[in-house]
């Protein structure tokens, strides 16, 4: 079968067609196949169909002739369509053009992952040798995170420096019940705004960061527990800053996009017991894409990290 040019194709297609959309009697068409496979036949989930370069063999009483996908998408319907989002299962798709049908085979794969992931626990990293991910000095046994030249993951991080005054610490939760105990990065102190900033070799797509309030306020109370007269002074300032309530909150900032999490609130009950309702752990996720990463906490909102996910293009 010789090939011809684009226009001369669709030229014999309305030939055999008719200029209406109904063949003519005198060279029906009688059957379709696949001359050429799109030039797109493997997909990932989720993707969309593309017909481009799809050529079929539309066969009549008198020619054959063969028409391209291309400047005459309205005579082409596709199953799945062109706006069905592709799954694991649809491997054959079918073609119809005219009433006449045909199919050609397609592979639709898991989605391949861009990035590498990379995650940091502060919960469940041994006080005494935080050395083992931000360096390897003496004074990182002290809690203190101030390092250079050390690696998140080898070939990934170039640098992570920290702002003076001990300001970035990793410290266990003073909270009580389900969070007592739990030990978590510190950004910040009760004195001074803190900052922690790494380079990396990589772009940084992104990072989930797992975090909580710091619980300063009213430091030693339990949900529920009565008051306790010898803190007169609380008391008297919840009722000064709104009437009996009180709605704490922590900020962070990364790469200068602040973030506002939820805080401990403050209540009485009809009995004057003091009612500390402890906020839940949060996740957000903030888009890098860069090399540097700088996370900033403050002095009077601080914030306990657990968790940073880094997701580093391959």
């Amino acid at each position: 079968m010789k090939f011809k040019s684009s226009l001369i194709l669709f030229a014999s297609l309305l030939a055999l067609t008719g200029c209406g959309d109904t063949p003519q009697e005198e060279n029906k068409l009688i059957s379709i196949s696949i001359a050429s496979n799109p030039t797109k036949c493997e997909y990932e989930v989720g993707e969309h169909l593309d017909p481009t370069g799809l050529i079929i063999a539309a066969t009549g009483t008198k020619e054959t002739a063969l028409v391209a996908y291309q400047g005459n998408e309205d005579k082409f319907t596709f199953t799945p369509s062109l706006e069905d989002e592709l799954k694991l299962s649809d491997t054959c798709v079918t073609v119809t053009f005219f009433e006449k049908i045909t199919s050609f085979t397609i592979s639709v794969s898991e989605q391949q992952d861009e990035y590498e992931t990379h995650t940091l626990d502060f919960s469940s990293i041994d006080l005494g040798d935080v050395s083992q991910i931000f360096g390897t000095e003496d004074r990182f046994k002290d809690k203190i995170l101030d390092a250079a030249n050390s690696g998140l993951e080898e070939g990934y991080l170039e640098d992570v420096s920290t702002t003076e005054n001990n300001s970035v610490k990793i410290e266990k939760s003073d909270f009580p019940s389900k969070y007592e105990n739990v030990q978590g990065l510190i950004i910040g102190t009760s004195s001074y705004d803190g900052e922690i900033t790494f380079a990396f070799s990589k772009k940084l797509h992104s990072i989930k960061i797992k975090m909580q309030q710091y619980y300063n306020l009213f430091t030693g109370y339990y949900e529920g527990k009565p008051y306790d007269s010898a803190h007169y002074d609380g008391q008297r300032y919840i009722e000064d800053e709104a009437d009996g309530y009180y709605e704490g909150y922590f900020l962070i900032e990364v790469n200068n996009k602040e973030y506002e999490g939820p805080g401990e609130t403050y209540e009485y009950d009809e009995d004057w017991n003091l009612i500390v309702t402890i906020p839940e752990i949060v996740e957000e996720e903030f888009v890098i894409d860069s090399t540097s990463l700088v996370i900033s906490g403050f002095e009077s909102q601080r914030a306990r990290i657990y968790e940073m996910t880094f997701e580093l293009e391959k």
